[in-house]
């Protein structure tokens, strides 16, 4: 399998569209790592995690053809991640020659009701002229989305019904969890009688080094602090294959030492790799 990181941030971005903090200010004076779209992946060119703003920009950036794109997974409606108006340049007249005729979108209840809210229920005549095509998950049941199986576990996140992803094709495994703080240990049991082991795991470090433990605060987000303890409960409940793979991605400026230079060799120390856009990973 092949992930590669579209975007890596949270939800203003780094730059931060309109901040001027020393963070977003270095990363408009050095570019590359530095910068981060809105968190987005891609799993083997044809399926899509998230769809937040900055989609237009990383398909052209990464020179991926969108009219081929036929699964599009949401974690949640949070409008870094679920940018509805978009999908509008789908509808006839707008789009021609498209791949796939429907963009097949998967996510919760929550994401479904979001995704008409935004859109005043406009998004219909989409689905009426069959350009998009919605289909409800449930939390733990697998579903079949073309070659992958996919198993929605609730994440601990502050919107209606959000979703983190188990992932799976040909024999591997990912387990894609941002946006999410920990979970509870009756999530963590219920993960581990699904009877998966990881060969990749995604983590959420939003806030980069802060210790949002001791400090009580970023619900719905980690920092390495945390990610540490979940590490050590999926450990003791042996989900990770040997030689997994552990990746930390959604960075915000607001966090600690999240600068690209800053973060990545003190999450090396850890043995985590730091995300960034472009970022591709094989296994």
């Amino acid at each position: 399998m092949k992930l590669q990181f579209w975007g890596t941030a949270a939800a203003e971005g780094i730059p931060g569209i309109f901040c001027g903090c020393e963070i977003c200010s270095k990363a408009r004076a050095e570019g590359g790592r530095f910068v981060r779209a809105r968190s987005q992946t891609m799993i083997d060119g044809d399926l899509l995690i998230d769809f937040g703003p900055d989609t237009y920009s990383n398909s052209v950036k990464y020179g991926y053809d969108l009219s081929k794109l036929g699964n599009l997974l949401v974690t949640h409606s949070h409008m870094d991640h679920l940018y509805a108006y978009e999908l509008f340049n789908r509808q006839p007249g707008y789009c021609h020659n498209t791949r796939c005729e429907a963009l097949n979108i998967y996510g919760s209840g929550g994401v479904r009701k979001a995704l008409f809210a935004d859109t005043q229920n406009k998004v219909q005549s989409l689905f009426d002229s069959g350009k998009i095509a919605f289909h409800t998950l449930e939390e733990y049941v697998p579903a079949t989305i073309g070659e992958y199986t996919v198993i929605p576990v609730p994440a601990n996140h502050g919107t209606e019904q959000p979703f983190v992803y188990i992932i799976e094709k040909h024999g591997k495994c990912i387990f894609y969890m941002t946006d999410s703080n920990r979970f509870t240990d009756e999530i963590n049991e219920r993960i581990a009688s699904l009877g998966k082991k990881f060969d990749v795991v995604v983590y959420d470090c939003t806030f980069g080094t802060a210790d949002t433990v001791a400090a009580g605060t970023a619900p719905g987000h980690m920092a390495i602090p945390v990610i540490n303890i979940v590490r050590n409960q999926f450990r003791q409940l042996g989900l990770y294959k040997p030689g997994a793979i552990e990746i930390i991605d959604h960075f915000s400026h607001n966090g600690e030492n999240v600068s690209y230079d800053a973060l990545e060799p003190l999450a090396e120390k850890e043995g985590l790799i730091t995300a960034y856009d472009g970022l591709v990973i094989e296994f």
